[in-house]
């Protein structure tokens, strides 16, 4: 495992930024000067890219972030990415990052003088994997529609999200460094051409869910202006943290504490533990029933506790939505690709005898019936029979596995948090999409899918806005795939710019139009070519309410 510190990354970064300062750019911030590299659009234009930029303290583990006052050195070369946060690389089996983090990466077409629309990046990864880094996030085609992009580190996994509040250890950390990295930028962007003021925050999957909890926090709403949630909303099951103490004592254990019961001695043994440790143990943490149901992520945001001091997360976020017309002066997109599950189909073709004979398998951990009781048994086999119906799970119902697994993990609750904020928050400015392209720049399904179904896996519709540096795939001008990028593009900067996506006199072709009523359910389907559609998926969406009416009282009233 490769942890570096931050004297390694400065010199790693000196290094390979040398051959670079003949087009290099210089910028005072109030933590000090820093040099950035100028390069060039796809459209021919000049942009500036300022990568590594610290925007706390190094970070105590299981602390709160820290604000930074000075970079402490007289100029900080900012031309190269530093650490990400510590991981298992999403994209091998090595242990990657440093406990030291906390860094951002700025990109923008103008400089001193221009108050450009501000667009915030949360990545996703499952609140324990990736970072803002242009591997994946290089911002180049939004960057030219005149906006200034901002991609983040935040602490992940154990290290970002472990709970033990009677330890002093209050969780949300990862989330806590997403709020400190808002207020560094509010307080340097307009050094940067940006504008302090038109402040759109967007992530996907973990990163839209964040997104969704910065929606819905007091503190953070008042440093963003605009928000886009990407395949994550803080109802879908796999957000909130299951059994967030027991995880911590396991976790623990399996680094060497005896007494498990004394809570100090536990924190003792996680603060002494080295950082991968923690990260290769953490897996080991799920319960028998998360392993059952492969919710593979142990370490996520948790409601904290009364006693906590600056709480990011006070109450369960059902409530807080539905507290009546408190969340309307901040215009809302969400939305899911049409085929997410695929991400999960080579999981569940690895698991099909125990898919096939446990139907307890089938149940959303939000929805109010008892584990493995008859109640519970008899709904999980009508799920099943509603999705495959006689057949097995298998290589010959992979379309029906990625349907189902979408639903499950994603549009079924993305809608309903859809209708929530319809029905509470009638102020709300709330567009609602669905991602169905399926073409070359869908680099997750290329990835994990490999699949001949029809759709859109989840994250695919990241590479229509930001450019995969690490699997490059060259696009033509007039493919199919630039018309999508430059929709998906122009989509999302109008919303940064105007608070909506298709403003007057756009010439896109069509209308997004906004949520006004529960049903319909206006969305646009985004596809060649793009079209507003009503209630999508409907039947299967239908067939969930039905479960969830039985089961939660109503269909917008998951379990607490």
């Amino acid at each position: 495992m490769i942890l570096l510190n931050r004297l390694q990354v400065k010199f790693c970064k000196f290094y390979f930024s040398t051959t670079r300062m003949s087009n290099s750019c210089t910028v005072t911030l109030r933590q000090g000067t820093i040099v950035g590299s100028e390069s060039l659009l796809p459209n021919g234009k000049k942009f500036y890219s300022f990568k590594g930029v610290p925007y706390a303290q190094p970070p105590k583990r299981f602390q709160a972030p820290l604000p930074i006052t000075s970079f402490g050195e007289k100029v900080l070369q900012c031309t190269e990415e530093r650490a990400v946060a510590v991981q298992r690389d999403m994209f091998g089996s090595e242990y990657i990052g440093s406990e030291d983090c906390l860094f951002l990466n700025i990109y923008t077409p103008a400089l001193n003088g221009k108050k450009l629309p501000v667009m915030f990046w949360i990545h996703g990864g499952a609140f324990n994997s990736g970072s803002g880094n242009s591997d994946l996030y290089s911002p180049e085609y939004l960057v030219q529609e005149d906006v200034v992009v901002v991609t983040i580190n935040y602490r992940l996994g154990p290290l970002g999200f472990l709970y033990l509040p009677s330890a002093g250890i209050h969780g949300n950390f990862g989330l806590k460094d997403q709020l400190q990295a808002l207020k560094f930028v509010s307080q340097n962007i307009e050094t940067l051409g940006g504008d302090k003021d038109n402040i759109t925050l967007f992530g996907e999957s973990a990163g839209g869910a964040s997104v969704n909890f910065h929606f819905l926090s007091k503190e953070s709403r008042k440093y963003f202006h605009k928000a886009i949630c990407q395949s994550g909303v803080v109802m879908n099951d796999w957000v909130l943290q299951v059994a967030p103490v027991e995880k911590s004592c396991k976790l623990a254990k399996l680094l060497g504490c005896k007494d498990v019961t004394d809570h100090q001695k536990v924190r003792e043994t996680l603060l002494n533990a080295s950082a991968e440790d923690i990260a290769r143990q953490a897996n080991h943490t799920v319960s028998e029933d998360e392993k059952r149901r492969s919710f593979i992520m142990p370490f996520r945001p948790v409601v904290e506790s009364q006693n906590t001091v600056d709480p990011f997360v006070k109450e369960h976020p059902l409530i807080t939505i539905q507290r009546q017309d408190t969340l309307s002066d901040i215009p809302l997109i969400s939305g899911v690709t049409d085929m997410e599950g695929m991400i999960m189909l080579k999981d569940c073709l690895m698991k099909t005898k125990s898919f096939n004979e446990d139907f307890c398998k089938y149940i959303p951990m939000s929805l109010n019936v008892l584990p493995d009781s008859k109640e519970a048994v008899a709904t999980g086999k009508t799920i099943k029979e509603f999705y495959f119906g006689s057949k097995a799970l298998d290589n010959s119902t992979e379309k029906e596995i990625c349907e189902f697994m979408t639903d499950f993990h994603f549009s079924f609750l993305h809608y309903m948090h859809a209708e929530l904020m319809a029905k509470h928050q009638r102020g709300t400015k709330q567009y609602i999409y669905r991602f169905s392209f399926d073409g070359e720049l869908n680099m997750f399904k290329k990835f994990y899918a490999k699949t001949p179904v029809k759709g859109a896996c989840h994250a695919d519709d990241i590479f229509y806005l930001f450019n995969m540096t690490m699997a490059h795939v060259p696009v033509e001008e007039n493919s199919d795939e630039a018309v999508i990028r430059a929709s998906m593009t122009k989509l999302w900067t109008n919303f940064a710019k105007y608070g909506e996506p298709t403003p007057k006199n756009t010439n896109l072709g069509f209308i997004w139009e906004p949520v006004d009523q529960v049903d319909p359910l206006k969305c646009l389907d985004i596809n060649k070519p793009c079209k507003l559609v009503t209630n999508p998926d409907d039947r299967r969406i239908q067939f969930w309410r039905g479960i969830y009416k039985k089961w939660n009282k109503s269909s917008i009233h998951p379990k607490l």
